[in-house]
């Protein structure tokens, strides 16, 4: 049950990165089309709007996945001196302060993305663009990034109980 768990989040999260990487051509054209456009032609354009809402989904949804291939920053120079059971023993305990920081921030995310999809947000710029779908995928990329976690740890406490965790 829980290694199907594990498997099922890696899956996930491994097929939203993947899927969110695309989002990089998007937004790498847009930022060429407006540093042109302002410092070529002097004539500025809206793309930022579009461009910090992609961005923000890019990095938001990549969250998981970077944590399923250990993308994040850890505390690699001091864990590497130790056998592998006690760096397990450590990313266990650790487990604690990440689950302290994302269930306030998934708490968070989720009462403002609800109260942004209620009454349509949109941005005060000029464009005007909806905000409310990019909070839905905040929301998403946060409990995925969050589920990820969780999987990493049962990862941990079946390495201790003689099993294997999820597939990558």
């Amino acid at each position: 049950m829980l290694k199907k768990f594990v498997s099922i989040v890696n899956a996930i999260n491994k097929w939203v990165g993947e899927t969110a990487m695309w989002l990089f051509i998007p937004f790498t054209l847009l930022v060429a089309i407006d540093v042109f456009q302002r410092r070529v032609l002097n004539h500025p354009w809206y793309y930022v709007d579009i461009t910090v809402q992609l961005m923000s989904a890019l990095v938001v949804l990549g969250a998981g996945y970077c944590l399923l291939y250990d993308g994040h920053t850890g505390m690699d120079v001091l864990v590497t001196r130790f056998s592998e059971k006690t760096q397990r023993i450590i990313r266990m305990v650790l487990f604690v302060f990440f689950v302290a920081c994302l269930v306030p921030l998934l708490w968070g995310v989720t009462k403002d993305t609800w109260e942004a999809v209620m009454v349509r947000e949109a941005q005060t710029t000029a464009l005007g663009l909806p905000i409310y779908p990019l909070k839905i995928l905040i929301f998403l990329g946060v409990l995925l990034f969050f589920l990820q976690g969780i999987a990493k740890f049962i990862e941990e406490v079946l390495f201790f109980l003689g099993r294997s965790g999820g597939d990558r």
